[in-house]
């Protein structure tokens, strides 16, 4: 991964008014990538937007470390079943035609 594609995890917190704390406690709840080069910590570019979403669950919606994993987890088992329920859609769409 280049330099180029992560983003300053303090610079993200100072644009987006949280403490670093907040995201090692995202990191440690296996929520958040960082990846720390020369004992500085970054965020990947392509997953600031999943990181952005937990942020404002926290900053809008005032849901603490531990509600916002339970929420995550529960999306993702959201998407998996909406997943098979268009598979099972689709195969059964070639038994009715």
């Amino acid at each position: 991964m280049e330099n180029t594609d992560l983003i300053l995890a303090d610079d993200f917190c100072l644009h987006h008014h949280v403490s670093y704390t907040f995201i090692t406690q995202l990191y440690d709840a296996g929520l958040v990538e960082v990846v720390t080069i020369d004992e500085r910590h970054f965020l990947p570019v392509d997953k600031l937007t999943e990181v952005e979403k937990l942020v404002n669950f926290h900053t809008d919606l005032d849901v603490n470390v531990e509600g916002i994993e339970v929420i995550a987890n529960m999306l993702l088992q959201m998407k998996a079943l909406q997943r098979q329920l268009r598979e099972t859609q689709n195969r059964l769409g070639l038994y009715e035609d």
